[in-house]
């Protein structure tokens, strides 16, 4: 039966950021002048805090940097004619992980039990209180996923299912496509070679890469805030249209000190982690798999929050003697 369920829910995890799944508040209309004030001086400190479209050359060689959202949204349509022409006449395009090569890898059970399932001896309610694993496990029902099944999941992804529920009306559905996966398709049907920044285990040690305590912490502080009934400020889509994405970055730390009832040092320490491993790392690890793509004219579609901030691909690139210039989205 686990192998069942996961096997349709594999795909959605790479493709879905938690931040995007239901809707929520926006966290900029709940600042007091004082405040804002504050938030654009934390928003300008970022390097590249703005732009979701950015040319990077050096030589002969362009590379065309996309932030994209994962999740779908109508507004995107007008965005992808745009793009069109640039990702058709591309030597290449390089995805976070190419869709068949996804495909592929979950073929194979073996991948949902290294990443996806706790080692044998291990169970998820013995790491939770026993009101928590109850909590948990009633409202992972929605998923259908049967208590005895729960108890055998890693806690990323447990707290990524979580995550799913946390909005009061959520139903099951699927979701319409990202504008990576549209970009993708231009690709696909104008036969531009598509690559991978990463292998599919590569994605998933990033969420292993962060200790299976903090990913309970975090389950803890989320059904915490489910039973108290605070607001959640998880809106961050208007946001990216704005193409404000260091805005995104501030919110997603801020509006953490307003979701959840914890100390902020802790607050802070958990989102330090995430970020670590979550972007930065990846970050890192990206750039000498982009810079080895042979073609003069790449294009770089990956999600938005890997572009700002000291190490975002863009200043990572700027740091490699690439010059940087922002380009209509």
């Amino acid at each position: 039966m686990l192998r069942l369920f996961l096997v349709p829910f594999l795909l959605s995890l790479l493709a879905l950021p938690a931040d995007a799944r239901c809707r929520g508040t926006d966290y900029r209309d709940h600042l007091s002048p004082a405040q804002r004030q504050q938030f654009d001086r934390a928003v300008a400190r970022i390097p590249f805090s703005e732009g979701n479209h950015w040319i990077a050359t050096k030589g002969n060689r362009r590379l065309h940097i996309i932030g994209t959202m994962h999740s779908g949204d109508s507004r995107m349509a007008p965005i992808v004619r745009r793009l069109r022409p640039i990702i058709a006449n591309a030597d290449a395009l390089l995805m976070e992980v190419a869709t068949y090569k996804a495909e592929e890898a979950f073929k194979d059970f073996e991948t949902f039990q290294k990443y996806m399932m706790l080692p044998k001896g291990q169970t998820l309610s013995r790491m939770m209180s026993a009101s928590d694993w109850a909590e948990l496990s009633r409202r992972l029902q929605v998923h259908g996923l049967e208590p005895g099944a729960l108890n055998r999941l890693q806690p990323w992804f447990a707290a990524d299912l979580l995550d799913q529920v946390s909005c009061v009306s959520y139903v099951p559905r699927a979701t319409s496509k990202g504008l990576d996966d549209r970009i993708e398709t231009v690709a696909r049907r104008n036969r531009v070679p598509i690559g991978s920044l990463e292998t599919v285990g590569q994605s998933f040690d990033a969420m292993l890469a962060m200790p299976k305590r903090d990913h309970v912490r975090i389950m803890e502080l989320e059904l915490d805030r489910q039973r108290s009934g605070r607001n959640t400020y998880n809106e961050l889509d208007d946001a990216y249209f704005e193409e404000a994405i260091g805005d995104i970055l501030v919110m997603s730390r801020w509006s953490l000190y307003t979701d959840f009832d914890a100390p902020r040092a802790e607050l802070d320490r958990l989102h330090n982690n995430l970020i670590s491993a979550m972007l930065t790392r990846r970050n890192r690890n990206w750039i000498p798999v982009l810079l080895r793509t042979k073609g003069q004219t790449i294009v770089v579609a990956v999600g938005a929050a890997h572009l700002p901030g000291k190490q975002g691909i863009l200043n990572l690139l700027k740091g490699r003697g690439y010059k940087l210039e922002r380009a209509p989205f």
